[in-house]
């Protein structure tokens, strides 16, 4: 009878150890889970921070447009304040035409550059 009563006493205590592994498992298990969703929810927010700074960066091909209409805006505002191709052999009109046309090519360019995003 002793016997069966250590053996009862001996499966009483797997048992409860078995419990007692398994809760720790189950702690240890939810803190990792916490661990990991903080994680994920810092790589969520880096990658929108990234997003939007990706949507205000300039692509090279547009920003290289947008120095060049610039340039001749310039050059056009220059050549009618200054009057400065009254000494050349071209008129000043045909000049001021010219980057106006140029200006319009670019801003087509630059929108259909855009457009194609």
């Amino acid at each position: 009878m002793t016997n069966n009563f250590k053996n009862i006493n001996i499966e009483k205590r797997l048992i409860y150890g078995l419990l007692a592994i398994m809760l720790i498992l189950f702690i240890q298990q939810c803190t990792t889970n916490s661990r990991l969703n903080r994680v994920l929810y810092n790589i969520e927010t880096v990658n929108q921070k990234v997003q939007r700074i990706d949507s205000t960066v300039f692509p090279i091909e547009e920003f290289q447009y947008i120095i060049d209409i610039n340039g001749y805006e310039v050059s056009y505002r220059m050549l009618y304040d200054n009057n400065t191709v009254v000494r050349t052999t071209q008129r000043p009109d045909d000049i001021m035409k010219k980057y106006t046309d140029k200006i319009k090519v670019l801003q087509k360019e630059l929108t259909t550059l855009k457009n194609a995003k």
